[in-house]
């Protein structure tokens, strides 16, 4: 799993509720930048539409926006199909639809109060667990 967030607090807790849940490779990227640069290092076959990659993104990022890297992300061929799951404190109904329509396969609003947030973590932690992501990212 590639997380992008800015927010070392924030990222901490994703990383934490994703492992509960079994994901066991998680990778942090503070910026869009470092996280292009990532994908651009990766051979060809672990980048793929079926290579290995799920990414949950922040939208509020320093440089490159959330919203930007999504659009920069689908627009690849050969990234178009990694799943993107939206984690911000947007609720801003147009930057959603634009979210959806951009390709993200997700969008789940931050909630801004500490213990909401951490229990709306968690349940991303249980949704991840749930859905079907690419391997090796779900323990068999």
């Amino acid at each position: 799993m590639l997380v992008i967030e800015d927010d070392l607090d924030h990222f901490h807790m994703i990383d934490g509720a994703l492992r509960t849940s079994g994901v066991d490779s998680v990778t942090h990227f503070a910026t869009g930048d470092a996280f292009f640069q990532f994908l651009m290092r990766c051979p060809q076959d672990e980048r793929s539409a079926e290579g290995t990659f799920s990414v949950i993104l922040d939208m509020r990022l320093p440089g490159m926006s959330g919203e930007e890297v999504l659009k920069k992300l689908k627009s690849r061929e050969d990234w178009a199909r990694i799943p993107v799951i939206v984690l911000t404190t947007s609720e801003d109904p147009e930057l959603i639809s634009r979210s959806h329509k951009l390709g993200c396969s997700y969008f789940i609003i931050k909630p801004v109060d500490a213990e909401e947030f951490k229990r709306a973590i968690s349940q991303l932690g249980s949704f991840v667990s749930l859905v079907e992501l690419p391997s090796p990212f779900r323990k068999v």
